[in-house]
């Protein structure tokens, strides 16, 4: 979420962008995270553009996202000329963590079960990237 600038600097010196998509309806990325995705989702499609190798991660998280978001994000990525899209799916690993340095750990998101994982990836089926779900 950063102006395209930014990336047009890095571009030369980058041979791989590691890059999030959590959503492409604007109102639901904006009730997620608080910010728009305007600028996210426009910037990859121009790092598309001049050529750029790009693996897209998704984080996945059943609270947040349905199959017909899935499935829009699925047919916005597979437009795009990427290497790779990783399907993530939420987990707790972080908890010990934030109870290690004291922190309240506040996300209380259920994790994707199997059936669930393989519902989101058969939404990517004919997909021209490498899909791997994690």
């Amino acid at each position: 979420n950063v102006l395209w600038d930014m990336f047009e600097n890095v571009l030369p010196y980058t041979s791989l962008f590691l890059y999030d998509v959590k959503f492409v309806t604007p109102q639901r990325q904006l009730e997620a995270t608080g910010v728009d995705n305007e600028k996210i989702l426009k910037n990859l499609q121009e790092l598309c553009k001049r050529g750029a190798n790009i693996w897209v991660r998704v984080p996945l998280i059943p609270d947040f996202h349905d199959l017909d978001e899935i499935k829009k994000i699925a047919d916005f990525l597979k437009a795009l000329p990427l290497e790779r899209i990783e399907l993530v799916p939420y987990h707790r690993y972080g908890v010990g963590k934030y109870a290690s340095l004291g922190i309240p750990y506040t996300v209380s998101c259920k994790e994707p079960d199997t059936d669930w994982m393989k519902a989101a990836a058969a939404c990517f089926e004919g997909c021209r990237a490498e899909l791997v779900v994690q």
